[in-house]
């Protein structure tokens, strides 16, 4: 977690149940997913599992359009303070590191 930006991980996310590193992959993952919960769900107290998490990552950036802004707020340092990436000045924003982040043109689906 070092060098990292990622809302809604605490220290006992970076290990697994048998005292294990989670990846800095699969933390970002559940960190997109906890960005989007606060605007998905009401929070009721409850602890997603990382099935959940990692389920809901995976349908915000299949979508089409992709729902990329809970994957705006993670990010990974860089070792130089004049990269720009989104909003961030020398880290590297997940969200633009995903394909298609970029929406230029916005066609309506034809069935609304």
């Amino acid at each position: 977690m070092v060098g990292s930006h990622l809302p809604f991980i605490t220290p006992a996310d970076a290990v697994d149940e048998f005292g294990r590193s989670s990846s800095v992959e699969l933390l970002i993952k559940r960190s997109v997913a906890r960005c989007a919960r606060v605007s998905y769900l009401n929070h009721d107290g409850t602890q997603s599992t990382v099935e959940q998490d990692i389920a809901l990552h995976d349908r915000l950036v299949s979508a089409a359009p992709l729902h990329a802004s809970p994957a705006e707020h993670q990010a990974m340092a860089v070792g130089d303070p004049n990269v720009k990436s989104g909003n961030f000045q020398g880290w590297v924003q997940y969200r633009k590191t995903l394909r298609d982040e970029n929406v230029v043109e916005f066609v309506w689906p034809e069935d609304l």
